[in-house]
């Protein structure tokens, strides 16, 4: 990622990437954020465009980060 891109990134983007970090749920990210589940998938869509890499995949219908999500994730 460019460092003069950095200006068009969402920062809310964080928020919902940490909240799906932590529920591994889309519905219960949304729930915490009173936001619906159509408007997080859409989020996660664009993280997945800005990291160009799924982030999670769906096990036994809870998501599972994929590699490069527990890399971008902070300690």
């Amino acid at each position: 990622m460019e460092l003069d891109s950095l200006h068009r990134i969402n920062l809310n983007l964080l928020t919902v990437f940490e909240l799906l970090m932590e529920t591994r749920s889309v519905t219960d990210t949304a729930t915490y954020l009173h936001t619906t589940q159509p408007g997080i998938s859409r989020k996660l869509a664009e993280l997945r465009r800005l990291f160009s890499d799924p982030l999670f995949v769906l096990v036994k219908r809870r998501l599972v980060p994929t590699p490069r999500a527990m890399e971008i994730r902070p300690a």
